[in-house]
């Protein structure tokens, strides 16, 4: 009868022992867990901050752009403002790239997946619709160009130093969510 006590007692300290072993290994998974949310999150802000002024650029080269080339689309100003344009439209392309590969670790981090932090969120969809306008936009304003230097080409087989330029990027929907946000 003792060592029926004694073995019962020794199971219950052997199942605390386990029990306390078991929470802590739990307690340990839950808190590296929330150490990687949280420099998951904390790298998103990092990224989100970089890719945002990035895309500030941007806004301000293609300003550039609209104003000097975008409205000068005529037939009749290709030939006096193509080296104009060529100049203006390098830049707009270096910009670009500056989006795109500022973009990279963003769309690891954000596209398909879903924060429970607001904030962060917030940065995710923010950097989707701006990326997603970025490229569209530079995607359609360079297909602009291209399709009057098409039409001028016909119309002067002549001139080969006139050249379309080089289109880099397409269309994207980064989340396909099927809107094409700044093509249209």
């Amino acid at each position: 009868m003792k060592n029926k006590k004694i073995m019962i007692v020794l199971v219950i300290i052997a199942a605390v022992f386990v029990l306390i072993g078991l929470s802590f290994i739990v307690y340990r998974y839950f808190d590296q867990n929330k150490k990687e949310k949280q420099e998951i999150e904390n790298q998103i802000i990092e990224d989100y901050e970089i890719f945002r002024k990035k895309t500030e650029s941007f806004n301000e080269v293609r300003d550039t752009y609209y104003h000097q080339v975008a409205n000068n689309l005529f037939l009749e100003s290709v030939e006096e403002e193509y080296e104009s344009w060529d100049g203006i439209i390098h830049q707009y392309t270096d910009a670009i790239d500056e989006v795109e590969n500022n973009s990279i670790q963003l769309k690891n981090l954000c596209i398909a997946h879903y924060y429970a932090e607001e904030n962060i969120q917030n940065k995710c969809s923010s950097f989707v619709i701006a990326y997603e306008t970025a490229i569209n936009y530079y995607t359609k304003d360079l297909k602009a160009v291209n399709e009057l230097i098409q039409s001028y080409k016909k119309e002067n087989k002549e001139k080969e130093e006139i050249q379309e330029f080089s289109l880099k990027y397409d269309y994207i929907d980064l989340n396909s969510d099927g809107k094409f946000v700044g093509k249209d």
